[in-house]
């Protein structure tokens, strides 16, 4: 975990995006899922206060459109 921690900081310190460290490194961690989340939280932790937000607010709308029912088509 720690090495994992160490490249995730390093990576963030570096200008990576958030989306390349969850994919280099989360995403491929051999951890659990708890520990996966504390990674996440903690590259997560990177970002300006700002854009966590937005973030956030995206992937709570993505969540709310895929839950919607779907309309029947004309005809249907």
């Amino acid at each position: 975990m720690a090495a994992r921690q160490s490249r995730i900081a390093t990576m963030m310190e570096r200008g990576a995006t958030f989306e390349d460290v969850e994919e280099d490194v989360i995403n491929t961690a051999p951890c659990d899922s708890d520990e996966k989340a504390a990674l996440w939280l903690f590259a997560w932790s990177f970002m300006p206060r700002g854009r966590q937000r937005y973030e956030a607010n995206q992937h709570l709308r993505r969540l709310a459109a895929r839950n919607q029912p779907t309309p029947l088509g004309d005809g249907d």
